[in-house]
């Protein structure tokens, strides 16, 4: 059992025994469940970067409709495995972008063997990381049109989606996108490269000068 997964009162017990010690990602965690356990029950969640699914579990278990979206079929498997079975979950096995499209998936040495951990490091954004593993041509859809095709407001999004997330974020401050969802929580990749870096600043300073409040750039 992982540290997403376990039940709250174990969650509630080692953060007050030293998990609230360990720095801030430890407190994003605790503070995302925190905003969890305080949702209303049964709204409408889209998990970009699904991976395994433990992120969409906290949500499925609020009962929540859940639209999934994992690119890399090795994780897939295991959450189609662990989940599939849940009516209120849809998995979705293309990647997201700011427009349709096809790309290279990269994927780290080992990712299709016994453990799946790397597989958080696929990414349609090569890296040192990758050297070694093997690339999947993955269709691309256009995020914001597939969040149109809904016909419902999102409650929740979730992109960690491994540096493309840069792309979705400058067209959602375009078309100022961020009006018609709920709550954003992004983890952003400042780290990949100095551009990166450059271009993430950038979508942040956008942000606060918009005075944006639904869209969370630091949550992980």
């Amino acid at each position: 059992m992982n540290k997403i997964t376990e039940p709250h009162w174990m969650a509630w017990v080692k953060w007050h025994l030293y998990r609230k010690r360990r720095g801030p990602r430890y407190e994003k965690l605790w503070d995302l469940r925190n905003f969890i356990r305080g949702l209303p029950n049964n709204g409408l969640m889209v998990d970009c970067g699904a991976n395994v699914g433990d992120i969409s579990k906290l949500f499925l278990d609020k009962g929540y409709t859940v639209h999934a979206f994992e690119p890399d079929p090795a994780p897939r498997a295991i959450l189609q495995r662990r989940y599939g079975n849940r009516k209120n979950l849809i998995v979705h096995p293309e990647a997201v972008g700011a427009e349709k499209t096809q790309f290279t998936l990269h994927r780290v040495a080992g990712v299709s063997q016994a453990s799946v951990r790397c597989s958080v490091s696929s990414s349609l954004i090569e890296r040192d990381v990758h050297a070694g593993g093997d690339l999947i041509t993955v269709d691309v859809i256009d995020l914001f049109e597939f969040l149109d095709s809904l016909g419902q407001k999102v409650d929740i999004l979730k992109l960690d989606i491994e540096g493309a997330e840069a792309d979705i974020l400058e067209k959602m401050l375009e078309t100022r996108y961020d009006r018609k969802l709920g709550s954003v929580f992004v983890e952003t990749h400042e780290r990949f490269s100095d551009e990166m870096a450059d271009r993430l600043s950038k979508i942040r300073e956008r942000f606060a000068k918009l005075a944006i409040q639904n869209v969370n750039l630091d949550w992980h």
